[in-house]
């Protein structure tokens, strides 16, 4: 069932024989909430920097920029995985080969109303194959996701990369004079669609003092931050980049406006969605207070500190109770710890095909050499662990530090995980967690959590 609690806000005219009513030339209308369904298809940064779903039935979430978008944009999309069409290693000939067929079905099923398009990095690299050859396919690839009929298409620009060091001088040279004829190939057939998008961060991320000496056109990332160790691949603060380039062109074209309201608790069957109180339970390597029906531990190693305590945070301009959690780890392992949104953990009845659903509003207003901060949902049933985490991390990647970010604002929200036979939940685990990056010195965090509300689905 598609949630309709903050999405996209439309206004409604009301109108009256025709005509909008209006008083003292003030306009009056109602907003209502839309789901906007989202597709992706592209290369490993559609595949890999997306999300995944593994054998064991266990959902997990990246922090694939669109991730990150639908987090940091308070969830405006329905991202069910089977919008995922990432190939991993291909190229722009082998998405073109394969949209109608797969892609293309999907957003016709489904109305989807947006399609990212990630940028054909393997193309580059490639010497049979020119430039102009390879901003021909991506224009015919434009030209069948346009005649499904999707309202907007947005086409990621060149990202840098740093793995081309090694190159002889005559392939770095071929390299880089062919990501930017790309880069500003695609830039132009973007101008030539109403609906069709450039998302270009490139400048964002390069320093234009590092140049290839021969054609003198800038390639290689400011900071390593962006990408990850392999020179191709997004980390978390490339991610968090590209969100702020989608969030404008979102602005810009009326599809995305900030949430008025909080999610609503009517659905809620946590104890305790908007943190009241100070009575929750206080465990290992925690001290200070926990808002009611909620618990505050550290999950692993000796040496983390969580101090609990209450207060009053504007998370995407909306005021609200929060509790807080200020981090501290010292010691040369990676540790973490969890807030558990409702303790003791409940006992749930689930129909076929129900599943838990956990949405939570989250502030970060400090990270310092924070690996991980996400949502963490477990519905054990039938003997079966569903398991989902939002914005979590894998061990080579870490949050960006907020003197790069500033403050955050996030919705989490876990996907829930139908499951296929009625019955009562054993464990129903869901929670906050925060970890530590090995032998990084002083980690420290705080994040403030406030309404967050569980429901059956």
């Amino acid at each position: 069932m598609p949630y309709l609690h903050y999405q996209k806000i439309f206004e409604k005219d009301i109108m009256s024989g025709g005509v909008m009513q209006s008083v003292m030339g003030t306009v009056f209308a109602r907003a209502y909430f839309k789901n906007l369904k989202v597709a992706i298809t592209g290369d490993s940064l559609a595949e890999q920097n997306w999300g995944s779903v593994d054998s064991q039935s266990t959902e997990l979430r990246t922090t694939g920029y669109l991730t990150t978008t639908n987090a940091l944009l308070a969830k405006p999309y329905d991202m069910p995985y089977a919008c995922n069409f990432g190939y991993s290693g291909q190229r722009v000939a082998y998405f073109l080969s394969q949209f109608s067929a797969n892609c293309g079905a999907y957003i016709t099923a489904n109305d989807v109303d947006h399609l990212y398009i990630t940028y054909p990095s393997n193309d580059i690299e490639d010497q049979t194959r020119t430039a102009q050859a390879v901003i021909d396919d991506y224009e015919s690839l434009i030209d069948l996701a346009v005649a499904t009929g999707v309202k907007h298409i947005f086409c990621n620009g060149a990202q840098p990369r740093g793995d081309w060091e090694s190159e002889t001088a005559g392939d770095l040279t071929h390299n880089v004079e062919k990501l930017h004829d790309v880069h500003n190939g695609i830039r132009a057939l973007c101008e030539n669609y109403s609906n069709v998008h450039f998302v270009d961060f490139f400048n964002l991320m390069v320093d234009p003092a590092i140049t290839e000496p021969t054609s003198g056109l800038t390639y290689y990332p400011l900071d390593e931050g962006f990408i990850n160790s392999d020179g191709v691949h997004l980390a978390p603060y490339g991610t968090y980049t590209i969100q702020t380039v989608i969030k404008g062109i979102l602005e810009n074209i009326g599809e995305w406006a900030e949430p008025k309201e909080l999610i609503s608790t009517d659905n809620a069957f946590n104890l305790n969605p908007d943190m009241a109180g100070t009575g929750g339970n206080i465990s290992t390597g925690a001290s200070g207070v926990a808002a009611d029906d909620t618990r505050i531990q550290r999950g692993s190693g000796s040496t983390m500190t969580i101090v609990g305590s209450k207060d009053i945070q504007y998370i995407f301009g909306i005021s609200q109770v929060t509790q807080k959690l200020e981090v501290t780890n010292n010691s040369a392992s990676a540790e973490d710890c969890y807030f558990y949104v409702e303790y003791p953990e409940p006992d749930v009845d689930l129909e076929i095909g129900e599943g838990i659903q956990t949405t939570s509003y989250v502030k970060i207003t400090e990270a310092t050499n924070i690996n991980t901060i996400y949502l963490y949902n477990r519905v054990t049933i039938g003997g079966v662990n569903y398991i989902a985490r939002d914005m979590n991390t894998v061990s080579t990647q870490k949050v960006p530090d907020t003197s790069q970010t500033g403050n955050v604002d996030m919705v989490l929200r876990n996907e829930a995980l139908p499951v296929p036979s009625a019955g009562t939940t054993t464990r129903c685990q869901q929670l906050i967690r925060i970890g530590s990056i090995a032998d990084a010195g002083t980690e420290t965090a705080t994040v403030h959590v406030g309404r967050s509300i569980m429901e059956v689905v």
